[in-house]
Formats: structure tokens, C-alpha cells, sequence
């Protein structure tokens, strides 16, 4: 008599009559004696242990790549700030060479008004 799968008895047709195609190539790739719940248990717990494995070595690559790429683009803002900052004090360095240009030739020029108005003022006098 012959047997599923599991094991069970199956008096009904030979695996040829049987009416879902291909059912009777089951029993040569998966004999009953020799598959097992147990076994098919223990093959999916492997599968699951090297699956995990893998993750978690993609996990330990991946934090690796992030780590790498994080100091590069710190290293990138540090070289940007410093030269933000070089640049900043070029800018605020001549404005302040400019603005005390400015106000000297503004004292000159007050001064000269000054000098003006003093002498307007004495010639009104007389």
C-alpha cells in the first residue's frame, strides 16, 4: 500500500490515475520515511539562523558604510565652516578698512566746512 507524505496509508488509485497533475512526483522527491515534521522544523530554524546571520552582517557593513560617510561629511563641514569663516573675516575686514576711509574723509570734509563757515562768518562781521 502506498503512503503520503506523512505517512498516511492511501488505498485509493496508483500515482498515476491520481487526478492532480504531477501529485505522484511528490513521494520520489519527498519520501515520508525520510521527511519529518521535525525535519522540515529543524531545516526552517537553519534557514532562520543563516538568514539572521546575514542580516546581521549586512547590518555590521551597513553601520560601517554610515559611520565612513558620516566622518567624510564631517570633515566636509569642518572645511566649509573654516572657510565661511576665512572669507567672513576678509569681507568684515575691509568694510571696516572702507568705513574708516569714509569717516576720515567725512572729518575732512567737516572739517573744511567748518573752516568755511568760520571764515564766512568773520567777513560778515566786519
Amino acid at each position: 500500500m502506498r503512503t503520503s507524505l506523512w505517512g498516511h496509508a492511501r488505498p485509493h488509485a496508483p500515482p498515476h490515475t491520481h487526478p492532480v497533475v504531477g501529485y505522484s512526483q511528490f513521494p520520489r522527491f519527498f519520501p515520508s520515511r525520510q521527511f519529518s515534521m521535525g525535519c522540515i522544523i529543524n531545516q526552517l530554524d537553519a534557514d532562520l539562523k543563516a538568514t539572521k546571520l546575514v542580516h546581521e552582517q549586512e547590518v555590521r557593513e551597513l553601520k560601517l558604510v554610515y559611520e565612513e560617510e558620516a566622518r567624510e561629511l564631517r570633515r566636509v563641514h569642518e572645511e566649509a565652516v573654516g572657510e565661511l569663516n576665512r572669507v567672513h573675516a576678509e569681507v568684515v575686514g575691509e568694510l571696516k578698512r572702507v568705513h574708516a576711509e569714509e569717516v576720515c574723509m567725512l572729518k575732512e570734509e567737516v572739517a573744511e566746512l567748518q573752516r568755511e563757515l568760520e571764515s564766512g562768518t568773520r567777513g560778515l562781521r566786519r
